[in-house]
């Protein structure tokens, strides 16, 4: 339609690419390309084709509706073309979790995970979204779902989110299992201030499930708070690794903490390939200074700024933390093989502000972190902690992670 002020005249339409190109041969304009006249108010009809063969990859096309007069380009408009594979298809998908397979309070056998939020949504055209919820034998049908690859995503309350690739197939239901890991561990925090020595010691502890039809395997404590020492110092300690779960933990791998220069780590006991349920394993450890904690030189491994609101100054804290973890696996009721990680944090920090600024973070904090994985409160969902800041960048010091 001619919304100017004037008629059109001796103009053609054509179908670009949004680079300007030539479009490409499944898609062109099917009516006259030419406009001798067109009037102001008038309205001119133009027809599109879009006939992709198999050879043309599922996906969203960009053109452009161009009009020229003469060598001038006059105006453009926007034309967007989604390209899927032909017919439709279906899927079936049973969702699991740890407890499927287990014994109900009546002894009879749990199918699946039911009122878990299922979706798919196709990988190239995100606005195809379909939404199911499974039902008492955890199962979501997906019937008459155009071809192509998409992204099936699974959530649950206390369970963690999953998502897995699949690929409808025209004229068929396929089967599709999606495993909900429940949430069995978390991470508790808390920051306290000792104001006279400008001094801050931050404490992890783990909260967990015990009983569960899987292994628990947990390292306690999960935060060790590492004393001011001068190189040469020790510093002495142990650690518990226990699997409160039901069933036995294989697999069993130290993971040691990564080397540094400030810090070396000896761990005096082994542990065991397979951990059965509550045995528990003391490691002793040996933590010994590199360098002097209380050089501002030596400890740069992170520094974190804090402007307090009761004061016109703004401190700075420097700290440091590392890690030992130990990973496991265990197999639950329905042969779904759970992975786990469980870690103890070293930490160290103080305050190391300039003259003049204010003492500290401020009060220290607290708060807690969830979605550590069923069984894997290790580092990497410790970032998720990261209010305040001051732990969420605490942890980033760990070399590698």
């Amino acid at each position: 339609k001619n919304n100017g002020f004037a008629p059109l005249v001796d103009a053609t339409v054509s179908l670009v690419t949004n680079q300007g190109l030539a479009a490409p041969y499944w898609a062109y304009t099917t009516s006259s390309s030419s406009i001798s006249s067109l009037n102001i108010g008038q309205s001119k009809q133009i027809d599109l084709y879009f006939g992709p063969d198999n050879s043309i990859s599922p996906g969203v096309y960009q053109f452009a509706l161009r009009i020229n007069k003469g060598t001038s380009v006059i105006a453009e408009m926007p034309i967007v073309a989604a390209v899927s594979l032909d017919g439709k298809g279906g899927m079936l998908v049973h969702v699991s979790d740890i407890y499927t397979a287990t014994l109900d309070d009546n002894l009879q056998p749990i199918p699946g995970l039911e009122g878990a939020q299922v979706k798919l949504q196709h990988e190239t055209l995100p606005d195809l979204v379909f939404n199911g919820v499974s039902d008492s034998a955890g199962e979501v049908l997906f019937s008459d779902i155009p071809a192509g690859s998409y992204y099936l995503r699974g959530s649950a309350t206390k369970h963690n989110d999953e998502v897995v690739n699949v690929t409808i197939s025209p004229g068929i239901t396929k089967t599709q299992e999606l495993f909900l890991l429940n949430q069995i561990i978390s991470i508790e925090w808390s920051v306290n201030e000792i104001a006279i020595e400008d001094y801050y010691e931050i404490i992890l502890s783990a909260v967990f499930e015990t009983e569960v039809p899987v292994a628990v395997v947990v390292l306690e404590p999960a935060g060790i708070q590492l004393p001011e020492m001068k190189q040469g110092a020790t510093f002495l300690g142990e650690l518990t690794l226990t699997n409160y779960g039901l069933i036995n933990a294989t697999g069993i791998k130290a993971k040691l903490p990564p080397s540094d220069d400030l810090v070396q780590y000896q761990f005096l006991a082994s542990i065991p390939s397979v951990l059965k349920p509550g045995q528990i394993v003391t490691i002793p450890y040996q933590a010994t200074a590199l360098k002097d904690f209380n050089s501002e030189e030596q400890v740069q491994f992170a520094s974190y700024s804090e402007s307090p609101s009761d004061s016109g100054g703004s401190s700075e804290v420097c700290y440091y933390a590392n890690q030992y973890c130990v990973e496991s696996e265990s197999v639950c009721a329905n042969g779904q093989v759970v992975g786990g990680n469980t870690c103890s944090t070293y930490l160290y920090s103080k305050d190391c502000s300039t003259e003049g600024g204010a003492p500290g973070y401020g009060g220290g904090g607290g708060g807690s972190g969830g979605g550590s994985g069923g069984v894997n409160p290790g580092s990497a969902n410790l970032p998720d902690l990261c209010s305040p800041g001051l732990l969420c960048r605490l942890l980033s010091a760990i070399p590698g992670m």
